[in-house]
């Protein structure tokens, strides 16, 4: 996924996006496979372990409608 690219300089950190069709950072590609799927908002949460500089994968979380993540979300 192109939205993955942020984490390529720096430390991950959760990418949220309220709006995948509207937001620049995301593909054609990705806005055309979550439009099939009827999900609008997405948050990607690195599973990243700093102490071994590696990746373990990513956790990804969809909502149907726009989603701003609250304080107690983030």
């Amino acid at each position: 996924w192109k939205l993955t690219e942020v984490w390529q300089d720096g430390l991950p950190e959760i990418l949220a996006v309220t709006d995948v069709q509207s937001d620049p950072r995301a593909d054609p590609g990705i806005r055309e496979q979550l439009a099939q799927l009827g999900e609008t908002s997405m948050v990607l949460v690195p599973l990243y372990s700093r102490a071994h500089r590696s990746w373990h994968g990513v956790l990804a979380v969809f909502w149907s409608t726009p989603h701003v993540l609250s304080s107690e979300e983030h």
